[in-house]
């Protein structure tokens, strides 16, 4: 076991980035395609009781588990990519696994500034003016640009996870299927979360 500790390293790095990428998908999962319904169905009153210790809970592992995530996976992407040489194929081009690696790695570090940057502060804030009882002035726009940055989530979640799957799996699969992934990731969960808007429980 200690006697590869290159590979050693591959696997807990590796552990660590799924780990936390689990944590930080899962809660943009629950909040599309479970909360954004729900949130349909209550009143406003129902909505002041609830959100800020619901969608704050939400918010503090998803902000936590985004950097985890990012700080796990470009330490993993050096480690395997650099140093091991995985990152240019013959004659110094960009291997088939880099360019894929790398689209995951460049939607991730996106996903993971939308949550610190863009969504986070603005549903502190939120969430702080429902609790005091006294909105911000933009609330609407705050709003609208937060649901934006978590729908962009949602759908870039989709080719990242291809992204993230082809690199060890189907190595050999072209640059340009990047094209072809990134049409089935986003059809796939735009098709659920038109879905969850109709279930009717």
């Amino acid at each position: 076991m200690f006697d590869d500790l290159s590979s050693l390293a591959s696997v807990l790095l590796r552990f660590a980035h799924i780990a936390f990428g689990i944590l930080w998908l899962g809660v943009i999962y629950f909040f599309a395609l479970i909360n954004g319904p729900f949130q349909k169905a209550i009143d406003d009153a129902t909505k002041a009781k609830i959100n800020p210790q619901l969608l704050l809970r939400g918010m503090y592992w998803a902000k936590r588990a985004s950097l985890y995530t990012l700080i796990f996976g470009w330490v993993l992407f050096g480690h395997k990519y650099v140093g091991q040489g995985l990152l240019f194929a013959e004659g110094r081009q960009l291997s088939n696994r880099s360019w894929w690696i790398l689209m995951g790695g460049f939607l991730g570090t996106v996903m993971w500034f939308n949550v610190w940057f863009i969504l986070y502060p603005r549903m502190r804030q939120l969430m702080l003016g429902m609790v005091q009882g006294k909105m911000p002035a933009d609330a609407a726009a705050m709003t609208a640009t937060a649901n934006a940055a978590s729908k962009f989530n949602l759908f870039a979640s989709g080719p990242l996870l291809f992204a993230m799957i082809v690199p060890n799996n189907f190595a050999g699969w072209p640059a340009p299927a990047i094209i072809l992934c990134t049409l089935v990731g986003v059809g796939f969960w735009y098709g659920l979360l038109k879905r969850a808007f109709k279930i009717n429980p």
